[in-house]
């Protein structure tokens, strides 16, 4: 049995649901690369950055993961047309504990001041 994978990347796959993210800050090919993915059986969750907030989209049986920064996070609201900074952001450590096993891929969110 192949051992559970795990890969990280800085910018998103795939559309975001917020105007301004998915113009300007998505992975090339993110599409291409989300194909290659969605066939591996031991994969067991992307995680990305970039975003500076925290989320969590599964599709075609692919987790992926993001956490949030504690720079700041951006508005991400769909009609957003611009990146703009999330009322009441920053100064919080965030981080994800991820625990993986064989048929498991559990993430936490955490925040520390």
């Amino acid at each position: 049995k192949d051992s559970p994978l795990t890969i990280f990347i800085h910018f998103p796959a795939l559309s975001l649901d917020t105007v301004w993210l998915d113009r300007d800050m998505l992975l090339l090919d993110g599409e291409r690369f989300h194909n290659i993915l969605k066939g591996a059986k031991n994969l067991r969750g992307v995680f990305l950055g970039h975003i500076h907030r925290g989320g969590v989209q599964y599709r075609d049986g692919v987790l992926y993961a993001s956490v949030a920064s504690p720079i700041g996070q951006f508005s991400m609201w769909p009609e957003d047309q611009r990146g703009a900074a999330a009322e009441g952001s920053g100064c919080v450590m965030f981080y994800n504990l991820v625990t993986v096993t064989e048929d498991a891929t559990v993430v936490k969110e955490f925040a520390e001041t």
